[in-house]
């Protein structure tokens, strides 16, 4: 083949897309599959509690199904959340049994489902732009650290986020056979984890804007979804009595839709007057306003112009508005609730881009200084108004506590001055003709805008920091940079300045954000802590040892022991009557107890006074682990119980 032949052959837009495809798969495996057996998270985006213990509860009920053929210990209460995500402990059952005890055995259905979800978004971007411009925008969203950490890591929330993306790549598709398949893959994102559910909306309004073969479309997708989650729930009935004899629903941490639904319009409405908490407000980066705002500017544009509240391409838009929506209203926001939606966030900047592309008309330059004064308003506001302790403490709150006193009451001024800017910045670009449609269009738009403009800078989580409020400001120039480029018109509207933006947005937060700055450096190395700890913990105790605690699941995962207990307990009493039964069912087997230095006094370890009340405690071992709270390293007992 010659190399004009060869040039001309790779001209072909579908080559193209392979060639980039199989160019970005290497490239985002290479980013994860080497850390499958390394310490998972990073500073600046750990999560209390999250990754020293939730990986093995997770998946224990495969490596257990694995070892003796039963996903389920009653006697030993493991794993604790075998219900919570019967997927997850399905897919990790076959990664088991082809791996073996390895510490990537868990983690391998994740990463692979992570590369299945990055490369669906590349093709689905590719068919809006050219092929390497989706491969670029799809492989710098990737390299996100939030990303990067959860998908190195046994996360039931990307599985779910993946499963619900290919559902929605298959109804793309203009055979209306796939619709059975899109089905099964929504149904198993319910057993992967309940809060698929949310996503629903996604799919269902794609199903609603398919003209032909509407019908068929909807039964295939109910017929595939419902029958998926049903065999799946059926199969895991029968694993369960398989290993106990009787199904136990009721010990397994089965979840509802009910933990995603607060508990009156007070705690919605306080929840939402600080949305995105601190520290979910700053961790996350630029994909709030992408997410949020984007969305928004998409919908109402759309309806501006065509009279249509839903297109083919808005359907991302409103289903991922809905999903943040929910979310928005919840008692408890940590990070991990928000992995599904990042990876439909190149696809929402490449449509949103080609929505720019229509615009014909130049923005006004008395509307952009309009924008730039709203955000000087806002800073000269927060920085100059102070509050004693007393007045500022009902105001504080985290991802896990809601504050006493809803934000609106302390925020209102600023949020409605800067919505009546933003309100006035949109008009100019869009002229000042009568319109309901117009000005409702203006005022949603408005408003959405002025909530992440506004955010207090100063009493988000408590107090003022120097990097806090810079982090801050990134977040309100991202704002600032969307209303400008989707304001400026015939300005605007060419690719460079457009992805030329987002990526400078990208580059800004992953230096001076204080969460990225900090997760990068430890995200490039590999640290084989927790796998070298359990190697040595394996070899000191004996075969026939039963081993509890919380963090045993997922510390000891690589390891034949048998192990319990993994779940938090509340009363020492709990935990001393189910040490005592084991010491009665199986006698002459040595318990060990492993806890860690920062667990005693917290909610959900036993009191270890209680407890020397009924055993002889000889430690056996100490060693150093990564920490409920920090990633820093702690001391980890491993005790002897002795009657």
């Amino acid at each position: 083949m010659t190399l004009e032949a060869l040039g001309h052959w790779f001209r072909s837009r579908n080559v193209q897309r392979w060639c980039i495809g199989v160019a970005l798969l290497l490239v985002i495996g290479a980013l994860r599959i080497p850390w499958l057996e390394a310490d998972a998270g990073a500073p600046g985006l750990w999560s209390y509690g999250t990754f020293p213990t939730d990986e093995g509860s997770y998946t224990g009920g495969g490596r257990l199904a694995a070892l003796t053929g039963k996903c389920y210990d009653p006697l030993m209460d493991y794993p604790s959340s075998l219900k919570v995500s019967p997927g997850l402990n399905f897919l990790s059952y076959i990664s088991y049994r082809i791996c073996g005890l390895t510490y990537a055995a868990a983690r391998w259905p994740v990463v692979l489902a992570a590369l299945v979800g990055w490369l669906t978004v590349y093709y689905l971007a590719s068919r809006v732009t050219v092929p390497w411009l989706a491969g670029v925008v799809t492989l710098v969203i990737s390299c996100n650290p939030i990303s990067l950490i959860y998908e190195r890591w046994a996360s039931s929330d990307v599985v779910c986020g993946v499963a619900v993306l290919v559902a929605y790549a298959l109804l793309q598709q203009r055979a209306h056979g796939w619709s059975a398949l899109a089905g099964g893959a929504m149904g198993f994102a319910l057993l992967v984890k309940a809060s698929a559910a949310l996503l629903m909306p996604l799919l269902l309004l794609g199903l609603f804007l398919h003209k032909e073969q509407r019908l068929r479309r909807w039964t295939g997708f109910i017929g595939g979804c419902v029958g998926c989650y049903v065999a799946g729930q059926a199969l895991l009935d029968w694993w369960v009595k398989a290993a106990v004899g009787e199904s136990v629903s009721g010990t397994l941490g089965a979840p509802t839709m009910s933990e995603y639904l607060t508990g009156g319009w007070l705690v919605m409405l306080r929840a939402i007057s600080v949305f995105a908490r601190y520290p979910i407000s700053t961790q996350l980066g630029p994909f709030l306003p992408w997410l949020l705002v984007l969305p928004v500017w998409y919908l109402a544009i759309t309806w501006y112009r065509t009279g249509k509240c839903l297109t083919r391409r808005g359907v991302v838009c409103a289903g991922i508005f809905v999903f943040l929506a929910v979310l928005a209203t919840q008692a408890r926001n940590p990070m991990r609730y928000f992995v599904p939606a990042l990876y439909f966030c190149p696809l929402l900047l490449v449509n949103c881009r080609a929505l720019v592309f229509q615009s014909v008309q130049r923005g006004k330059v008395y509307g952009m200084i309009l924008l730039v004064g709203t955000c000087v308003f806002l800073w000269a506001y927060w920085g100059r108004i102070h509050f004693t302790l007393e007045e500022a403490r009902p105001y504080f709150y985290n991802e896990y506590v809601l504050p006493a006193k809803a934000h609106w009451w302390l925020s209102w001024p600023v949020m409605l001055i800067g919505a009546g800017f933003v309100a006035l910045a949109v008009l100019s670009r869009l002229g000042w003709r009568r319109g309901g449609r117009r000005y409702a269009m203006v005022i949603i738009l408005a408003l959405v805008a002025s909530c992440c403009l506004s955010q207090n800078r100063l009493y988000a989580g408590g107090g003022l920091r120097e990097k806090f409020v810079m982090t801050q400001t990134l977040l309100q120039a991202t704002v600032l940079g969307i209303l400008m480029l989707v304001l400026g018109g015939r300005w605007c509207r060419g690719w460079r300045q457009w992805y030329g933006c987002w990526g400078g947005v990208f580059v800004a937060f992953a230096l001076l954000n204080q969460h990225w700055s900090q997760a990068y450096p430890t995200l490039l190395t590999r640290r084989y802590v927790m796998r070298d700890v359990s190697d040595r913990i394996a070899r000191e105790l004996p075969p026939d040892a039963l081993v509890v605690g919380r963090r045993v699941a997922t510390l000891l995962r690589n390891t034949p022991l048998r192990l319990g207990q993994d779940g938090p307990i509340y009363d020492p009493s709990v935990f001393v009557e189910k040490a005592v039964r084991l010491k009665k069912e199986l006698p002459g087997r040595p318990l060990y107890w492993v806890i860690g230095a920062d667990e005693f006094g917290t909610y959900a370890s036993p009191n270890h006074v209680e407890i020397r009340k009924r055993f002889k405690l000889k430690l056996v071992d100490t060693v150093r682990v990564p920490g409920d709270a920090t990633p820093e390293l702690v001391p980890l007992y491993v005790i002897l119980l002795e009657d």
